[in-house]
């Protein structure tokens, strides 16, 4: 299935993590040097390839669905994949690595806006285009865009833990729709997984662009590697009513 921006559009959804903000540092070297601290000593591109096996496999369980929707689940999952990350890894105390991981991972100083993030966003809305930022995130990503000032760039928010409800699920994209005041042939999403993302955006409806920044395996869709290549996306797709 593909299908094309078709526009115009008025209302532009992005998402946030990885697709506007992300951790400051490297994920993968963080996880090796923790691991190294309790009796792990891997190879950087093998953490990495556990890392992403094991983040990939963990959104795509159904039990996971709502992960972020409500705190002590968000817990309970993020601690649950990094101490599975630390078995893998032959880490000597894998519960203490995911306590460890889960609170350098969820404060609002670990992280930092993407390059070309706040100029990209300042275009959109320089093109007349509302923006909203739909995201699976806990609350605090309130707490972290202010951090950031960034707060500002968003018309409305839509974060799952604050909603209740997580990407992909339809539900997600319609309560979002609802507090966004927009209809679905006159909105476009932006964001950086095919399978919550697009394939998300997809399952109600809506036109949207994947950011495929790591080079993942391509996809029939609309797919840039830069949050300024989706905004340039979706300005030209609004102006002409087709890209």
């Amino acid at each position: 299935m593909n299908r094309p921006l078709r526009g115009p559009y008025r209302v532009v959804l992005c998402d946030v993590g990885e697709t506007l903000v992300h951790y400051k540092r490297s994920f993968s070297a963080t996880i090796s040097a923790e691991a190294e601290r309790l009796g792990a000593y891997v190879s950087l591109s093998e953490v990495r390839r556990i890392a992403d096996d094991e983040y990939d496999r963990a959104i795509r369980d159904p039990a996971a669905r709502g992960s972020s929707a409500d705190a002590e689940r968000s817990r309970a999952f993020w601690q649950g994949m990094y101490a599975a990350m630390g078995r893998r890894l032959g880490v000597n105390d894998p519960a203490l690595l995911a306590q460890r991981l889960f609170a350098e991972f969820s404060t609002v100083e670990s992280y930092d806006a993407i390059d070309g993030a706040r100029e990209a966003l300042m275009r959109i809305r320089a093109a007349g285009l509302k923006l909203v930022a739909a995201s699976n995130w806990e609350p605090w990503l309130v707490d972290l865009l202010d951090h950031l000032d960034m707060r500002e760039s968003f018309d409305a928010l839509a974060v799952s833990g604050v909603i209740g409800i997580e990407k992909p699920e339809a539900a997600f994209f319609e309560r979002t729709l609802e507090i966004a005041g927009a209809a679905r042939d006159e909105t476009v999403h932006i964001g950086d997984s095919f399978y919550a993302d697009v394939q998300g955006a997809w399952g109600v409806g809506l036109d949207a662009v994947w950011i495929n920044a790591r080079n993942d395996p391509p996809q029939a869709c609309p797919t840039v590697t830069t949050i300024g290549e989706a905004a340039d996306a979706v300005i030209a797709a609004s102006r002409n009513g087709a890209a």
